[in-house]
């Protein structure tokens, strides 16, 4: 839903004016959400545990948000965009309704009000968008098994879901014995193991892990049991040289 700039009102901006969450876009962060604990937020119901928080005034996010049932958001604008998936449960706004393996993507200077019946939890990206990139979006992945998958290499099978610029954005579905590629790494990836299992440097992690590496990581990676992750490739070295002008 296209948001009116005569009553423009970002996401909670002020709430966002917290501590810098893992800002060195040069290091590999590993994060194990199980272990965290989840906060509040400005709306009664929904809870977060934020992953990483870079930048002060319009800070660049990646957050988990779990929604109670019946729980919501009030009707806001995304400023810099909006781009998340849901991991379980229905996510709800104007648009409609989203089930579990949704993905979406919310250009800036649309708007929403999100709501859930039964509760969700999603993962959320805030103002990591192009300026360009301005094509709203949703796609139901789960729908989607037949037909839009590929084969990529032996063991991994990925669906793309966006592709702009420097930016890729996919589903992996890799099975034991899989490697990932080392040209997923040029330019930076971050994944999120929302299904099974991976070793990362002889140290297993399991679902619920949200992994960033640097341009031309070269991690040694194992897939030891059928895995599902959200992948997103190559914008990094763009983010830290944005927010280096900041």
């Amino acid at each position: 839903m296209k948001g009116n700039p005569a009553i423009f009102r970002p996401a909670f901006k002020e709430d966002d004016r917290e501590d810098e969450i893992h800002v060195d876009m040069s290091r590999v962060s590993v994060v194990d959400t199980r272990s965290m604990t989840w906060s509040g937020s400005p709306a009664e119901g929904v809870e977060r545990k934020r992953l990483e928080l870079i930048g002060i005034e319009a800070p660049q996010l990646t957050t988990l948000v779990r929604f109670k049932p019946g729980s919501h958001f009030a009707e806001h604008t995304h400023d810099g965009g909006e781009e998340f998936i849901v991991l379980d449960g229905t996510f709800s706004d104007g648009s409609g309704d989203y089930g579990p393996g949704s993905y979406v993507r919310n250009p800036p200077g649309t708007s929403h009000r999100p709501y859930t019946d039964d509760g969700c939890t999603i993962l959320v990206k805030l103002r990591q968008f192009q300026e360009e990139d301005t094509r709203q979006f949703s796609v139901a992945t789960r729908q989607s098994e037949r037909g839009l998958w590929q084969s990529a290499v032996q063991g991994m099978d990925h669906l793309p879901l966006h592709h702009h610029g420097d930016e890729a954005v996919s589903l992996l579905h890799l099975q034991p014995g899989a490697v990932l590629p080392h040209a997923l790494f040029t330019g930076g990836l971050e994944i999120f193991l929302m299904e099974g299992a991976l070793t990362l440097d002889d140290k297993e992690r399991d679902a619920g892990c949200w992994f960033r590496f640097p341009p031309g990581a070269s991690p040694r990676i194992q897939i030891k049991q059928e895995t599902r992750c959200y992948c997103k490739q190559g914008p990094l070295a763009r983010y830290q040289q944005s927010i280096s002008r900041v």
